[in-house]
């Protein structure tokens, strides 16, 4: 009897690389003389390699590659060169090919559809994506940020929901602890729409061995213009004056600060502080709207300091 032939391979099938099928104990010993950003680059190449030399997530989540944001100092607003000075920017440039390129203004890769052809013949560390010059990146919280395109989702995701149902699943998106020094910082995010407009609310948590005079280790923002300890110190200063604080409004970007609540013990020093703040992000529209671009820390030309730990962006 004759054997059926073999159907000859496709033309959407592959020969595997002779590099993939090398055993593992070899691979991860070529691996070993690779340092970090090559090497992540080599196991994002295909399934197989991410497995065998990432597949504890060890390189993916390291300090080096997260969220720009994570390594820059978040009590004022960082330079551009300090931002596409990153590992994790590199990192996305070494991932550039004719299908993704990089855009400097999200800071990730997108398809090259969605930039003009004018962008595709800029370099990496100027070329824009097409939401135009407002396109940014808006830091939530250590582990979150958000895009525009982020944005625009959410706001279809939100529009498609009943009121009804959002009100009975409390719809908090995000919800976070993290620490600086002896404080321990929680934060829960609910969005909602209002006018066809995306806002945040953040509901922040502080508690630990701090006076109120040391909240400056906390070092995060409630808007790109004011950090969270400007704003709790100012609230301090008006109740030892015996004046009502009220809501504090970021005379930029119109941040509101509400509903802030202490409890002090004087004799340890622990301390306890609640409060509110809403950031409203703007619509879903083509381009970055007004909204969008005074919320987003990226990009910018100068930073040009206002007051005490108030900084504004000037973006061009």
């Amino acid at each position: 009897m004759f054997e059926t032939p073999s159907p000859s391979p496709s033309p959407s099938q592959t020969t595997p690389s002779p590099f993939t099928t090398l055993p593992t104990d070899l691979l991860l010993e070529i691996a070993a003389y690779l340092k970090p950003l090559p090497k992540l680059c080599l196991a994002l190449t295909c399934k197989s390699l991410l497995h065998k030399l990432d597949g504890s997530k060890t390189l993916r989540q390291s300090r080096k590659f997260r969220a720009l944001i994570d390594d820059l100092n978040p009590c004022c607003c960082p330079a551009p060169d300090t931002v596409l000075g990153t590992h994790r920017w590199r990192l996305l440039r070494r991932l550039e090919d004719e299908r993704w390129k990089c855009c400097s203004g999200c800071l990730k890769l997108h398809p090259v559809e969605e930039f003009a052809r004018e962008e595709l013949e800029k370099g990496a560390d100027e070329r824009k994506c097409v939401f135009g010059k407002g396109v940014g990146v808006v830091a939530l919280c250590p582990c979150k940020t958000m895009t525009v395109r982020e944005k625009g989702r959410m706001i279809r995701e939100l529009a498609a929901t009943s009121a009804e149902a959002e009100k009975a699943e409390g719809h908090c998106w995000h919800e976070c602890s993290y620490t600086y020094d002896s404080a321990k910082v929680s934060v829960k995010i609910t969005p909602r729409l209002e006018l066809g407009e995306l806002v945040l609310d953040f509901r922040y948590y502080i508690e630990g061995k701090i006076l109120p005079g040391n909240l400056r280790l906390v070092r995060r923002t409630a808007c790109p213009h004011s950090s969270l300890y400007v704003l709790l110190r100012k609230d301090r200063q008006a109740r030892n004056e015996s004046c009502d604080s009220g809501a504090q409004r970021c005379g930029v970007c119109q941040t509101v600060t509400t509903d802030i609540f202490w409890i002090i013990d004087e004799g340890t020093g622990y301390t306890q502080v609640s409060f509110r703040t809403e950031r409203s992000l703007g619509r879903d529209t083509v381009l970055a709207d007004k909204k969008w671009d005074l919320q987003s820390y990226f990009p910018f030309k100068k930073v040009v300091r206002l007051s005490e730990g108030v900084y504004c962006p000037w973006k061009q």
